[in-house]
């Protein structure tokens, strides 16, 4: 296993440069989220899946030039945003959660709360508590409405569920 890997601190690194070299936007792809994190560096693949998941997929479906499915991504990507969105909206976070986030080792690990690594578009990194999930979760839903983003399809995204 990788040094660091599923940090999100990297993944935050390699977004930010992104949108640095495309005016301000992140990466965005008409065939889906899991599609616009393959526009990235290969390098950082392993940051942009979470906790429980492999970034061989991801890593294959570049080099073959296929479509990725979302199931493979252990991170949701929230596409579509620029650096002038609301810098409070989850631009990546785990699916799964785990104990203490990416940073949290043994023995904290044993007794640390579960929860997910949040990413946002502000370039701040936060850890929600699985207990604050349901509730972080419809915040950011309405904070993508108000963004001009389809009601039903934030619904999905902070609805996604683990393979």
């Amino acid at each position: 296993m990788e040094a660091h890997a599923h940090c999100i601190l990297f993944a935050e690194l390699q977004l930010d440069q992104y949108a640095s070299e495309h005016e301000g936007r992140f990466p965005s792809h008409p065939n889906g989220y899991s599609n616009a994190l393959l526009l990235m560096d290969e390098e950082c693949f392993q940051d942009l899946t979470g906790p429980g998941y492999d970034a061989a997929p991801l890593r294959d479906a570049k080099r073959m030039g296929k479509k990725l499915a979302e199931e493979d991504c252990g991170r949701v990507y929230i596409q579509g945003l620029t650096r002038k969105s609301n810098p409070e909206i989850a631009l990546l976070f785990d699916k799964l959660p785990t104990p203490g986030g990416d940073h949290c080792h043994l023995p904290v690990r044993l007794w640390a709360s579960l929860g997910r690594e949040v990413l946002l578009v502000g370039m701040r990194h936060i850890f929600v508590r699985e207990s604050e999930w349901p509730e972080f979760a419809k915040k950011q839903v309405e904070l993508l409405v108000q963004e001009g983003f389809d009601r039903q399809e934030a619904e999905r995204l902070f609805a996604s569920r683990a393979k």
